[in-house]
């Protein structure tokens, strides 16, 4: 009931207990039905951000970690989501670009190698061949003719041998 008093109007209720205990009875469903509400609510949320975010860059990186420990090996590496796809695309495509500069880098590194053997080849087979007959000349000026006959067959082999093959030699031929 409202009646008018002479501090203002006043409000008084009468209610009988069973039925406040239903009210507050109400009030407390009500409340348990928001906070199971908000907990689905999250964890809708969090299966949503794992298959969404946290999923995917877990398998980029392990696809990255094996392509880092066999370079050779071709991986798939698309997931149905534009954004992963791309940032897999440009994870492709650093790799591949990477392991092209590293086969670049390898066959510079071997022509190298391979023109500084031919230089130092060229330095070495005058210098012998001067070595050799300034040897040879000398054992025939002594009048060492048998050791003259030997290390003039042991140089044609030397040279025979160098003339058959090319600037490498296979172990087993030594």
């Amino acid at each position: 009931t409202v009646q008018l008093s002479a501090s203002g109007w006043e409000m008084s209720t009468t209610m009988f207990v069973p039925e406040l205990r239903y009210l507050l009875w109400t009030l407390l469903q009500a409340c348990w039905a928001a906070v199971v509400i908000t907990m689905a609510a999250f964890a809708v949320l969090i299966v949503f951000q794992y298959r969404r975010i946290v999923k995917p860059v877990v398998s980029i990186t392990d696809r990255v970690a094996e392509i880092e420990r066999d370079p050779q090996k071709e991986m798939d590496l698309h997931f149905g989501v534009a954004e992963y796809d791309a940032l897999s695309e440009s994870i492709s495509a650093m790799i591949h670009y990477r392991q092209r500069t590293h086969d670049e880098m390898m066959q510079i590194r071997t022509d190298a190698y391979e023109e500084q053997i031919s230089f130092l080849q060229s330095q070495i087979n005058p210098h012998f061949l001067y070595n050799s007959f300034e040897s040879i000349r000398g054992m025939a000026g002594r009048g060492m003719m048998e050791e003259t006959r030997r290390t003039v067959s042991c140089i044609a082999a030397v040279y025979r041998y160098c003339s058959k093959g090319g600037p490498y030699a296979m172990l087993r031929d030594e």
